[in-house]
């Protein structure tokens, strides 16, 4: 079985280039912590309003 303390260091090293770029275009922390949220938030809201019609979603 493979725990997720072996996992982390692969999946930043995926997410390290991306970083990078992002970092080099300005985009802070906070703004990338702010989407997620905001992104969040909508799919939460999409779930709630698809739950009667399709409920494999969950």
């Amino acid at each position: 079985m493979i725990s997720i303390y072996q996992l982390k260091p692969a999946f930043q090293g995926l997410l390290r280039p991306l970083v990078q770029r992002l970092a080099a275009a300005g985009v802070t922390a906070n703004a990338v912590t702010m989407l997620a949220m905001i992104i969040s938030i909508l799919l939460g809201g999409g779930l709630y309003l698809a739950a009667g019609r399709h409920p494999g979603l969950y």
